[in-house]
């Protein structure tokens, strides 16, 4: 079980985002549902993520964010996207940008760019 604590909670919010675009881990492999990213390197386990709103020693259901597959933060990350089909001729780019939800238990989603 992983505790986060709100000193924790920036830096875990925008992983736990990062991690719920994975869909589908399959031996190493995850995949993104229809965005056609996939992360390529592997996670070192699947974790509880609990984000603590109650001020209680102990965890609320209320206070599960979900179950990610976790990622050393201390390592690169490396992932591949579907190329974006350019008009012949046309030199296209790419952004690439981490989106963060800062209201993981809101009504609605608030997503900050990061």
């Amino acid at each position: 079980m992983l505790t986060v604590r709100k000193s924790h909670l920036k830096r875990a919010a925008a992983i736990a985002l990062l991690l719920s675009l994975t869909a589908l881990a399959v031996v190493g492999v995850t995949s993104a549902a229809g965005t056609g990213v996939t992360i390529l390197t592997p996670p070192i386990k699947v974790e509880e993520v609990y984000i603590e709103r109650g001020g209680l020693p102990w965890h609320t259901i209320g206070e599960l964010l979900g179950t990610f597959p976790v990622y050393d933060g201390n390592q690169p990350i490396t992932f591949t996207w579907d190329p974006y089909p350019f008009a012949p001729g046309v030199n296209g780019s790419y952004r690439v940008s981490l989106w963060q939800n800062t209201t993981p238990f809101g009504p609605a989603a608030t997503w900050v760019e990061r």
